[in-house]
């Protein structure tokens, strides 16, 4: 989750809203990194999706090639379009689910693996394919044929951060890796973000990745970081 600090207020936007959607609408993005792109928690908050049709079926044991992950995606695609309902789930695992039966064992297999891992309190939500979408916008064919793991059905995370940079920097984004944010001000409507490096960046709106490490320049700035229960 990210948080967005324009108009006076803060908002929760997913990565991708600032990695993909942002630069498309015509906006100029300016991505820091406080080291690399997928390094440690960053990108991973876009979480994974699983799958049990098609595509996870019909991967070849040597698929290895761009082509093929292309191709995986397209049928990927054509499955997540016909289904209803997909399981969501707060740590962050989307799991789609076809019909009322693989629906349920989803929850009983997730209800089961939280009483293992002795998380009482974790709960899943049954989403719409819609209601996924605004939280994953840039969930299509684009950043799905990129990241596809080979004979393991899934959407590798880390690789997706890696997708939506690539996209982002297609659509005019520019990203800088190892500059960490140390101090953010605002002035006449201006934002100015200081980096560790001494550089200072003017923007409208700021996107502060909201995780542990930025509750330091969050808090200075008198800023709290929304956790959620």
């Amino acid at each position: 989750m990210f948080l967005t600090a324009g108009r006076g207020d803060f908002k929760y936007l997913p990565c991708e809203y600032t990695s993909c959607v942002a630069p498309k609408k015509g906006l100029r993005v300016t991505l820091l990194e406080k080291q690399t792109v997928a390094c440690e928690a960053t990108g991973l908050s876009c979480g994974t999706l699983y799958s049990s049709g098609p595509p996870k079926s019909t991967l070849p044991p040597e698929a290895s090639s761009i082509p093929t992950f292309r191709y995986i995606s397209s049928l990927f695609y054509q499955h997540l379009q016909s289904l209803e309902d997909i399981e969501y789930t707060k740590c962050g695992c989307i799991q789609l689910a076809t019909t009322p039966e693989e629906l349920k064992f989803a929850k009983e297999s997730y209800k089961k693996e939280v009483n293992n891992t002795s998380k009482p309190e974790a709960v899943t939500f049954c989403k719409s394919l819609k209601e996924v979408r605004d939280i994953l916008p840039e969930a299509g064919p684009s950043v799905l044929g990129g990241v596809y793991t080979p004979n393991s059905g899934q959407v590798n995370a880390g690789l997706a951060a890696h997708k939506c940079a690539e996209i982002a920097e297609e659509r005019g984004a520019v990203i800088r890796e190892n500059v960490a944010v140390k101090r953010i001000t605002k002035s006449d409507g201006v934002y100015m973000v200081v980096s560790s490096k001494g550089d200072t960046f003017k923007a409208k709106a700021v996107v502060v990745a909201a995780g542990a490490w930025a509750n330091d320049v969050l808090g200075k700035n008198k800023v709290d970081v929304y956790k959620d229960k």
